[in-house]
């Protein structure tokens, strides 16, 4: 919800301010309400005029009339125009994952983010075809996008690493007309032979003949040609001259010979490729700019390595294009985990999970029904269970389940920061329970040694209206106990049983070891017997040591 902060008054003359400020704007008072809140960036004449409509406002009403729930209620029509039912066309942000209307600050934050993305995505409108310069767009675009990337004027198409241009050769003065001829008698092997009889089939001639042939009416002609170099003249055909023929191929949307191709690369090329050469997909984006074949050919690569069951080169080529702004979708992740808990490669299944939210590419049904399937391979969901039912007394959905056993894997590997990002991230789009999370970010800061962010963690929780739980108090004492501090341990312990909390056999283990290793041999025993009387063993060997 919008905050309205505090109202300035610069004169009183006719009983109300002259100006005010909301949403870190100053709004003139004495102005009608529908004119003066344009001064609100993001809000204009038609969307101030319907949300005065929506929130019952005079608009014949100066705004320093308004009382305070006028403004309120002005406000809350603008965090949320569509509970209000107004139109979707009517707001100012349509292309991101949800419609919405944003205002104020965030606006220029959205477009610094768009201007981020622009960046990684290393701005394709600038970046045309450096293969055929009839596609060049006007200077102007360009002109617009250099400046955005705050690239030098002289900046020019050959500066850029991101693809290559082919060698050029003496002999290609006369490729067109070669083509031509070709052509006129029917484009058959015969007559390709008879074409190219005097010309030495070279990598960089292959790749200006399918780059010749590359619209879409032609690219049947492509396949023939690419075809015939390795049939009748057994030319080998390089990692590029795949890459470009399957460009061709899905810009035409002939994908499964596009596939075939793919396939035949993928066995060639894979096990060759060493670190010092450009693997497939490196290969496959370099080339993406002379042909512009859509994003297809990418899930098209990505589907390739994953029927030949290579789960991690599909993983590493989808980390590459993520790197470089091109997100596989949602299917494709499914695809990668199911393959991953088929192959039994489990823990493969969780880094991909857990990269799922890195790139904000967030689970559907399918994605936690095949997680449940990995933990149950795992036998690790019977574990998460008992930790969830210790933090919130009942059973939880499977997405929850999941999405606990992800943050809980990474603080157990010694990543408590990147499990508290993870944790913020679910709270905010309500992918998990406020204590759950919580509880989860006490642990983290425990682990990572911070106890003042660790107790400030206990307080928000509180404030937030959770119940603290055995799990919090057991990581506390767990801290206390392995920094030998003792009578804090303790103390927590009985503020535990003042409010009914019931400690299981690690929060016994926790504070047994502690007094242990400082000579609290009596406080030992009792707890000792005590978690002998509810049926808990205590781990005596630890407590030795």
């Amino acid at each position: 919800m919008f905050a309205l902060t505090s109202v300035k008054v610069a004169d009183r003359q006719r009983g109300f301010p002259a100006y005010f400020r909301v949403l870190n704007t100053n709004v003139d008072g004495k102005q009608k309400s529908m004119f003066a809140f344009t001064s609100i960036k993001g809000i204009g004449r038609r969307f101030a005029n319907i949300v005065c409509k929506k929130a019952d406002v005079d608009m014949n009403k100066r705004t320093g009339e308004l009382s305070a729930a006028e403004l309120e209620n002005m406000m809350t029509v603008v965090a949320s125009p569509r509970q209000f039912r107004i139109p979707d066309w009517f707001l100012n942000r349509k292309k991101d994952c949800r419609y919405s209307q944003v205002v104020s600050n965030a606006l220029g934050m959205k477009l610094g983010d768009n201007l981020e993305r622009l960046k990684k995505r290393r701005a394709k409108l600038m970046f045309v075809s450096k293969y055929d310069p009839s596609s060049y767009f006007g200077s102007e675009l360009i002109l617009v996008h250099r400046q955005s990337l705050h690239l030098p004027a002289n900046y020019s198409h050959a500066d850029s690493g991101h693809c290559r241009q082919p060698q050029k050769e003496t002999n290609f003065c006369n490729l067109s007309s070669i083509i031509n001829d070709v052509s006129n008698k029917g484009w058959s092997l015969d007559s390709l032979t008879a074409g190219f009889r005097s010309e030495q089939l070279t990598e960089p001639l292959v790749e200006r003949v399918i780059l010749s042939l590359k619209e879409p009416i032609d690219s049947k002609k492509a396949l023939t040609f690419f075809h015939w170099c390795s049939q009748t003249k057994h030319f080998e055909h390089g990692l590029r001259s795949y890459c470009f023929i399957v460009h061709v191929l899905v810009r035409s949307s002939l994908l499964i010979d596009a596939r075939a191709l793919l396939e035949s690369a993928v066995s060639k090329y894979t096990e060759r490729v060493a670190s010092k050469h450009a693997s497939i997909v490196e290969v496959l984006l370099g080339t993406y700019e002379a042909v512009f074949p859509g994003h297809r050919v990418f899930d098209l690569l990505l589907q390739v390595y994953l029927k030949k069951r290579m789960v991690n080169e599909a993983f590493d080529a989808c980390r590459y294009l993520g790197d470089h702004g091109l997100d596989a979708n949602i299917i494709i992740f499914n695809t990668m985990l199911h393959v991953s808990q088929r192959s039994d490669q489990n823990n493969l299944a969780w880094k991909i999970f857990e990269y799922m939210f890195v790139r904000r590419i967030y689970p559907n049904q399918t994605t936690i029904e095949v997680m449940i399937d990995v933990m149950l391979k795992e036998w690790v969901l019977p574990k998460l269970v008992s930790v969830l039912d210790r933090i919130r007394g009942s059973r939880c959905a499977p997405d929850i389940i999941v999405n606990t056993t992800l943050a809980f894997r990474i603080i157990e590997e010694d990543r408590a920061e990147e499990a508290i990002t993870l944790l913020k991230r679910m709270l905010q789009r309500n992918m998990m329970f406020d204590d759950i999370a919580y509880s989860l970010i006490v642990a983290s800061y425990c682990k990572l040694c911070k106890l003042d962010l660790a107790l400030q963690s206990k307080d928000e929780m509180i404030n937030k209206g959770c119940n603290l739980n055995s799990y919090v108090f057991t990581c506390l004492i767990g801290f206390y106990s392995e920094e030998e501090r003792i009578e804090e341990a303790v103390q927590m312990m009985d503020e535990m049983a003042s409010i009914e909390l019931k400690p299981y056999d690690e929060t016994y283990n926790h504070l047994i070891i502690g007094l242990s290793r400082n000579g609290w041999t009596n406080q030992c025993l009792r707890y000792s017997e005590k978690m002998l009387k509810v049926d808990f063993c205590p781990v005596l060997a630890l407590a030795m040591r």
